[in-house]
Order: C-alpha cells, then sequence, then structure tokens
C-alpha cells in the first residue's frame, strides 16, 4: 500500500504508450487495497500534446483530490467549489498500477463532467476523441467494451449517486483539515 502523505507521480499514457501527461508530487492523502486519493494543490502538470511541439507545466491551484481504483476503469477528481459545490471530472481509464513510485493509467479519452446534484448537470465529454483514437492507438475490442460498460454505468442516476454520496464535500473537507 502507498504511504499516506508521500508525494507521488501520476502517469498517464495512451494506448499506444504514449505518456502524454504527467502530475509532479501530488501528496497521497488517502489509500487502502483498492483505492488511492491524492490531492492536487500545488502539484505541477506536464502536458505533451501530439503533432505539436509544445509542451508546458500549469500547477494545480484548486482542492482537488483525484481518486484511483484498482479494479474499475475510471478515476475521478473531485473540486470543491468555494460554494461547496462538488465538481467531478471523470476519466474512462484502465485500474491503475502503482509502480516506480508512480501510479500509471491508460486514459482511454472519454470523460465525464457532473456535480453535486447529479440531475442538473451530467455532461459527457471526447466522444468524438474515443471514436477517433480506437483505430489511431489500435484499442483492443475489451478495451472498448469496459470503456462503453464504464460509460454505461455513469449514465445510470442511481450509479452516479453512489459516488456522489462516497466522494461527497464533507470527505473532501476532512482531507483538506488533515493537511493543514
Amino acid at each position: 500500500m502507498i504511504k499516506l502523505d508521500k508525494k507521488i507521480m501520476v502517469h498517464a499514457y495512451k494506448r499506444n504508450g504514449w505518456f502524454y501527461r504527467a502530475w509532479e508530487f501530488p501528496k497521497v492523502v488517502d489509500a487502502d487495497n483498492n483505492f488511492v486519493c491524492v490531492s492536487l494543490k500545488n502539484s505541477i502538470v506536464i502536458t505533451s500534446d501530439k503533432d505539436r511541439d509544445r509542451n508546458f507545466k500549469s500547477r494545480s491551484l484548486k482542492n482537488s483530490f483525484w481518486f484511483f481504483f484498482k479494479n474499475e476503469w475510471f478515476n475521478i477528481v473531485a473540486t470543491l467549489s468555494e460554494t461547496d459545490e462538488v465538481h467531478y471530472y471523470v476519466n474512462i481509464a484502465s485500474p491503475f498500477i502503482y509502480e516506480e513510485e508512480a501510479i500509471k493509467y491508460y486514459d482511454l479519452d472519454l470523460d465525464i463532467k457532473m456535480r453535486s446534484n447529479v440531475k442538473d448537470y451530467f455532461r459527457i465529454l471526447d466522444t468524438d476523441e474515443f471514436e477517433e483514437n480506437q483505430t489511431l492507438f489500435n484499442y483492443e475490442g475489451q478495451i472498448i467494451d469496459k470503456a462503453l460498460e464504464t460509460l454505461e454505468r455513469f449514465k445510470n442516476e442511481e450509479f452516479r449517486n453512489k459516488i456522489i454520496s462516497k466522494i461527497n464535500v464533507n470527505v473532501l473537507k476532512s482531507y483538506m483539515k488533515e493537511k493543514e
């Protein structure tokens, strides 16, 4: 298990092995045998864009927490707004592995944005990118199936409510207080 308060790396890959994004030194705020949560505040994001000579760094300044699951085909960034609403960014992605001081996963291009009140805001993003990259990055049939199955799970409001009940304002505030 990854130790609490440890600063680690997060590496995101495309399915063809392209290492396209890294987060430097988010801090582990919670972990067990099935999941890891890191605080993104003050971590540095390094991006490499395909087809461009553009690499850049940016710093994460918001109170955001990233939840990774060993047995799920998604990870979630939860950001607490000033009004105590939680904004969720769901990456449809492979389950993570932890090696060489880094959480590593394959980003499968499909994303979802939702908020604490799931009835008010739920958007599926990047379906065109997912379609394009299936061919470009040679997604295997089982990978496509897992991505689409996960997307279907999130279309179910009951499932989304279950996620939101576990990653809510109080949970995020507890992570913030522990680290002050």
